[in-house]
């Protein structure tokens, strides 16, 4: 809840009611939520707050006279409400409730703090005064009388914060995900990223502090490192920057890596499309129709790189099994009532590609394995394979449809051998067939309108 900062843990027993509810308050507002099994063992929560240190424009008249901001050592943020922040890797996590308070309790004024060592410097921009230290109140000094101003122009800087010093080593500046694309020389930052995991009662296990620089970071998560450990995939589309890291048992920093120069239009999807065991990134340019697909090492650097062209404009694309034991696509265009599913080989070449009917902008397109797999779950013989759960919003009927790709080949036209006996014909003719199927299994009748869908 990005109100109340507060997390809620659910299980659920396998006829889908809640098995355990467990309540997290004090985690402070603002927060985004990614999870994946970045220790490799168990579904961990990377949180990003990009609001921390957002950067405010300031005016385009400087102010004669600084105005001191102190920075508060609970909540970092000036001028904002302190909260309760979760306790570090050492305690068992903030204390699990049943339900939630009726009425949230005053927040304690918090006590000042001794000064971190080491002091963090002063800061001074133009026309904004940073406090670093808690408890104290240090400004800028005000212009010199008779000092001649240069031309107003409008800037963008960072207001004041405390720059976090934490135990995770080997990133390039102070735990910093970004590796300061925006050259923080001048600004001091806070802590905006949180990584946390849980033990089976839901008490904190690991907790560990990060900052992101600039405020406009998407994040994906993907089995980047091998099939049961998943990494991050960090894009700013405005810079053109990305960044890959993953996690060790502990949820430090294990592998950084960085990628320059990125399109701003890519749409970010993850999967093993190689059969490599660990996936890859795909990037597609729904202008263009143009995609690439990123082949990583175990570490996380580029090993090489595939390029594709006319896949498209304006398609929705999805990944899923469908048949195979590697990952494919499927491109949706709801405009010509089409999805075509392209498949490939080790080398990433394009060994299947079929078009079927499809559906109108009307439906949303879900991929999963919703049928029931218990019988060869238990007998170990379950095929990969996702179906395709499509709802119409406006009627609310539900249709499970299934994909698989078949064997293409190649059948001898026997009105052909007569040529081929009389030499009027070098070789038989033959026709290619594909026996992929795309079947409909069963159509629902739902009242989901406005709900959204995972």
């Amino acid at each position: 809840d990005r109100v109340t900062g507060t997390l809620q843990l659910i299980s659920l027993t396998p006829q889908l009611t809640i098995q355990k509810h467990v309540i997290l308050p004090g985690w402070g507002t603002g927060w985004e939520l990614y999870v994946g099994r970045l220790d490799g063992h168990r579904s961990t929560v990377f949180m990003y707050n990009r609001l921390v240190n957002s950067v405010p424009i300031m005016p385009t008249t400087p102010t004669p006279s600084a105005t001191a901001v102190v920075a508060n050592p609970q909540n970092p943020i000036s001028g904002t409400t302190p909260v309760s922040t979760p306790p570090p890797a050492s305690t068992s996590g903030p204390s699990p409730t049943s339900t939630p308070s009726p009425t949230p309790s005053p927040t304690p004024k918090p006590k000042p703090s001794p000064t971190p060592s080491p002091t963090p410097k002063l800061t001074c921009a133009t026309s904004v005064a940073t406090v670093v230290s808690p408890g104290n109140s240090t400004t800028c000094p005000s212009p010199t009388p008779g000092q001649k101003t240069k031309a107003a122009k409008t800037r963008v800087t960072k207001t004041g914060l405390i720059l976090l010093h934490g135990a995770n080593q080997g990133l390039p500046i102070d735990n910093d995900l970004s590796s300061s694309v925006s050259s923080p020389t001048e600004q001091v930052v806070v802590s905006n990223v949180n990584v946390v995991n849980f033990d089976q009662n839901f008490k904190v296990l690991h907790f560990q502090q990060y900052t992101l620089l600039d405020n406009s970071w998407e994040v994906y998560t993907g089995s980047f490192v091998s099939r049961s450990q998943d990494a991050l995939f960090l894009y700013d589309r405005m810079l053109g920057e990305a960044r890959l890291l993953s996690f060790d048992a502990k949820l430090h920093i294990s592998h950084y890596q960085v990628i320059h120069n990125l399109d701003a239009n890519w749409e970010v999807h993850s999967g093993d499309f190689i059969g490599s065991g660990r996936s890859q990134v795909l990037l597609y340019d729904p202008s263009s129709g143009d995609a690439q697909i990123e082949i990583l090492k175990s570490d996380l650097s580029l090993s090489s790189q595939k390029s594709f062209s006319g896949w498209g404009a304006n398609q929705a694309l999805y990944v899923g099994h469908f048949g195979t034991p590697t990952l494919n696509v499927m491109l949706y265009d709801p405009q010509t009532l089409q999805s075509t599913f392209i498949a490939f080989d080790a080398s990433l070449i394009v060994k299947h590609q079929i078009t079927m009917p499809a559906w109108d902008n009307r439906w949303q397109v879900l991929i999963g394995a919703f049928l029931d797999r218990s019988r060869c779950l238990a007998a170990r013989n379950c095929s990969t394979g996702d179906d395709i759960l499509v709802l119409n919003r406006q009627t609310g009927q539900m249709q499970q449809f299934v994909f698989s790709f078949g064997t293409q080949y190649r059948v001898i036209d026997n009105r052909s051998q007569g040529y081929v006996r009389t030499g009027a014909a070098s070789t038989p003719s033959l026709t290619p067939l594909d026996a992929s199927n795309f079947s409909l299994l069963t159509t629902l009748s739902t009242t989901i309108r406005g709900e959204e869908l995972y």
